[in-house]
């Protein structure tokens, strides 16, 4: 009978890539979300960039990117992930010499526990997980360049601020601006006025179109 494996165990399956050699190591970047709603928002091309931008300040050099959406919690499938494994050893056949290595920015992106929901830190994976992830790795080292460990606070904070080339955020979306009311009045009042002394239109149908009470749109247009 197979022994679960420990926490501290099982973490030693994701290395930081701080203590890698960067002069002979070679890479396969790797980058997740978890929805299409992410994906359309542009989260995965922005965090893929922000990564590569951070690969290339450490002076690293990448050998292919492969990408995702797929839920974190389950290994099941996982095409992009088997992609950029199978290249890595594709790599390490071509390179004996080399170090190669499977890179992402956080654990994460690799494996997170089956409760996570983004508010709390329940994103342990259990024995079994860490099992599957080591058994899929098949000796291709992974790397992130978050500590492994870090913790759930610390992942969340790269994840709100980090930031790409164009000065956007990949983390939660920016609040829409906001529309004073006095800015929206003198808005609406200009183009009300210009459509009523065309005298083509009644106060009843100006104020079924622009949402406003016929009796504000009478006291806005008085002399």
């Amino acid at each position: 009978m197979k022994t679960p494996e420990t926490k501290s165990e099982a973490s030693t399956l994701i290395r930081h890539l701080d203590d890698l050699d960067a002069k002979s190591l070679l890479t396969i970047v790797y980058m997740r979300v978890s929805t299409k709603e992410q994906r359309r928002r542009c989260n995965l091309k922005n965090r893929l960039r922000a990564l590569q931008r951070d690969l290339r300040q450490r002076g690293i050099n990448w050998h292919g990117s492969f990408t995702e959406v797929h839920s974190g919690s389950t290994l099941r499938g996982r095409p992009g992930l088997h992609h950029a494994l199978k290249a890595a050893r594709q790599i390490q056949a071509e390179n004996p010499g080399a170090h190669v290595a499977v890179v992402t920015d956080a654990r994460n992106r690799f494996i997170r526990g089956r409760h996570y929901n983004g508010r709390a830190s329940t994103d342990e994976p259990s024995p079994g997980q860490w099992a599957r992830l080591r058994r899929m790795a098949h000796g291709v080292t992974l790397a992130t360049m978050l500590p492994p460990n870090a913790t759930f606070s610390k992942v969340r904070e790269h994840e709100v601020h980090i930031a790409t080339r164009a000065g956007k955020r990949v983390g939660r979306p920016p609040k829409p601006p906001v529309v004073h009311k006095k800015g929206r009045r003198e808005e609406l009042l200009t183009e009300i006025r210009g459509i009523h002394d065309l005298g083509e239109t009644s106060l009843r149908q100006l104020a079924r179109r622009y949402d406003v009470p016929k009796s504000t749109i009478c006291r806005w247009l008085k002399p």
